[in-house]
């Protein structure tokens, strides 16, 4: 159960799935770890619905696991912050993204489905936080802190639905 900043129940919806954060590097194998992870994850879910998985290409790699098709069932919020954007305005930065002129790296989980086929980039994440430490963003948005994350979720479009008959088909 969550609760607001003043202390009180939260019992709304949220807006976006939640984050299951795996970052923990570890010594156990690759197998182990996601023996245990998975029930963590589950109980996630029946707690707070859809929960993604938030993680970096190669904590996921390494300590995790390296089978495709991970996208199939889980959400990816990718960490990878790209320094050399730095310096880019936010609106330089999400036209770059919304525009797939710039790309996360992303764990082959979701980089590729289950039968080795890649994907699309715009279907192996669902936010990418692309800046973090080091931004000296802070400021710029009020806050206390000298550094800010900034995110990009991806927005679905909704599917066009057919057009509406003319009604000239039967008249024919």
């Amino acid at each position: 159960m969550a609760t607001w900043p003043s202390g009180g129940l939260f019992d709304g919806e949220c807006d976006i799935p939640s984050w299951n954060d795996v970052e923990r590097k570890h010594k156990l194998t690759r197998a182990e770890a996601i023996t245990r992870l998975l029930p963590y994850h589950y109980a996630m879910q029946n707690t707070f619905g859809a929960v993604e998985f938030y993680t970096a290409k190669y904590v996921w790699q390494d300590f995790y696991s390296r089978k495709p098709g991970w996208q199939k069932d889980w959400g990816l919020v990718v960490a990878n912050y790209r320094k050399d954007l730095y310096h880019l305005s936010i609106a330089h930065l999400k036209t770059m993204v919304a525009e797939q002129r710039i790309h996360p790296d992303v764990p082959i989980g979701w980089l590729k489905d289950s039968d080795g086929n890649t994907l699309p980039s715009e279907l192996r994440f669902e936010e990418w936080q692309i800046s973090a430490e080091w931004n000296g963003l802070g400021s710029a948005y009020g806050t206390h802190r000298r550094d800010i994350d900034i995110s990009f979720r991806q927005g679905r479009l909704p599917p066009v639905p057919p057009p509406p008959s003319s009604g000239l088909t039967d008249l024919v």
